[in-house]
């Protein structure tokens, strides 16, 4: 009796466990990325330009980011989904399909930009 009730604790345990993991990875809002680019200022945000984003990847971070404009950075964070809504026509404001990453983490590769 005390080996079923054990191995019934386990598996109720291990499908809670299961559970909890799969909400927090459905939670998520997009995935985790480290890049190395350009940063420049544009339409007053903060982007970074590299070969795989030469259109840039806007940067949402929580430092200012106006001492690095010019700098080649190397930067990590959840690359967030794009607002493309309906939601953004109805506010009047221009979808835009350029993609965002909030960043976690920051560091320096070179005090000025290489260019192609």
């Amino acid at each position: 009796m005390k080996i079923t009730m054990t191995i019934l604790m386990f598996a109720l345990a291990s499908c809670l466990f299961v559970s909890a993991q799969s909400e927090q990875t459905g939670a998520a809002n997009g995935i985790f990325t480290t890049m190395t680019g350009c940063i420049a200022e544009k339409d007053g945000m903060y982007v970074m330009t590299s070969k795989n984003h030469p259109e840039g990847v806007q940067l949402m971070a929580s430092d200012d980011m106006k001492p690095h404009v010019g700098h080649t950075m190397k930067v990590s964070g959840m690359m967030m989904k794009t607002d493309n809504s309906p939601a953004a026509a109805t506010t009047g404001s221009a979808p835009t399909s350029m993609h965002k990453l909030k960043v976690s983490k920051m560091d320096m590769v070179s005090d000025h930009c290489e260019s192609d």
